[in-house]
């Protein structure tokens, strides 16, 4: 379903911007052809009438020939665009769209659970919901690998002063249940050395 709405909502943008970006267009032509600034709009007084100089008909005028997609633009297109229903039919969508997005937003619900991720017959249900039935109030585990400890001076017991002082800074935060639950078999290394 996810991949339903990315569709279409990349495709009604594409059409929206393609749309309004057209119309953006228009007014900029309109504007250049009544000779007006682009900031201001005011009219721009003609001191020199560069049209007709001998230069300009030694320039390459090859652009000015139509090419098929401005003559579609121009043509079809604009025409279609500019009919009274289809304009009535793209307001109509564009505010549906607002609505369905606004209404969407307001469904939003936090959180994802694993548990509906996973189909209903699957061994992996299973786990999670045993997991949260007999292991939940200890939370989740937490995974602390360290590397590049070649800095850290490895003389007898060094190392594992250090580790021991790195797991005490993670045991007394608000977020772990103190060093009763902590598990980790560093202490028990540490006897036998």
């Amino acid at each position: 379903m996810f991949c339903a709405y990315a569709v279409t909502a990349v495709v009604f943008t594409y059409v929206y911007q393609l749309t309004f970006f057209a119309g953006i267009m228009v007014y900029t032509n309109r504007r250049e052809m009544d000779n007006r600034n682009c900031i201001t709009f005011r009219k721009i007084k003609k001191d020199i009438d560069t049209w007709n100089t001998k230069d300009n008909d030694l320039c390459d005028r090859s652009f000015e020939k139509n090419h098929f997609l401005s003559k579609f633009f121009r043509t079809t297109y604009s025409d279609l665009l500019l009919n009274p229903i289809v304009r009535l039919f793209i307001i109509s969508a564009f505010l549906g769209y607002l609505g369905i997005a606004t209404w969407g937003c307001t469904k939003v619900k936090l959180g994802l659970e694993p548990n509906d991720l996973l189909p209903d017959n699957s061994y992996g249900k299973r786990t999670l919901r045993m997991a949260e039935k007999y292991f939940s109030d200890y939370g989740s585990s937490l995974h602390v690998w360290m590397y590049n400890l070649s800095r850290v001076d490895i003389g007898p017991r060094r190392l594992w002063v250090v580790l021991e002082k790195e797991i005490e800074l993670y045991e007394h935060t608000e977020f772990t249940g103190g060093s009763y639950v902590l598990s980790y078999h560093l202490s028990n290394k540490l006897v036998y050395l």
